[in-house]
């Protein structure tokens, strides 16, 4: 979870890379379903759901979900929390930060399946509703992509053999 430019697509991929994990998008479900740059309570409220659909057949079918998407209300949070209650499947939750110079420059730049700029990033921000649950929390202005995904990777190994 984290706003728009914090690295979590980038951080996604490459944990699916490293575990085969299926990855759901939520930038690329909006693209699908033409929805692009359609950022209101409703349209976001239907790619929430879809994800939760399309990895609720994942687990049924025994993979692995890595979901990457802002994540930045509670009830898009809620909803993936009770779908994994009912599954009883491991969840992690890692929040990407990063500081404003480096959100601008990266959602200047043009990215797959997302039209989501500065602004979307300033709207989001002002509109964050912080989690109220242990999750890592990891700045991708200081680590790289790499990094990063030891981290993840490290913290479920360690929920794993807790």
């Amino acid at each position: 979870m984290g706003l728009p430019g914090s690295g979590k697509s980038g951080l996604a991929e490459r944990l699916a890379q490293y575990t085969g994990a299926l990855h759901i998008s939520s930038d690329r479900i909006r693209w699908q379903e033409h929805l692009n740059g359609r950022y209101e309570p409703e349209a976001m409220d239907y790619v929430y759901e879809r994800m939760i659909a399309l990895a609720t057949e994942a687990v049924a079918e025994g993979k692995s979900v890595i979901m990457d998407a802002s994540f930045s209300k509670e009830k898009h949070r809620d909803r993936l929390w009770e779908m994994i209650r009912l599954k009883k499947v491991l969840l992690c939750w890692a929040e990407l930060i990063t500081d404003e110079k480096t959100a601008r420059e990266r959602t200047s730049r043009l990215r797959p399946f997302t039209e989501a700029g500065f602004d979307v990033f300033l709207k989001m921000k002002s509109e964050w509703e912080p989690p109220l649950f242990p999750h890592l929390k990891l700045d991708s202005g200081l680590h790289t992509t790499d990094e990063l995904a030891t981290f993840v990777l490290k913290h479920l190994q360690e929920k794993l053999h807790a």
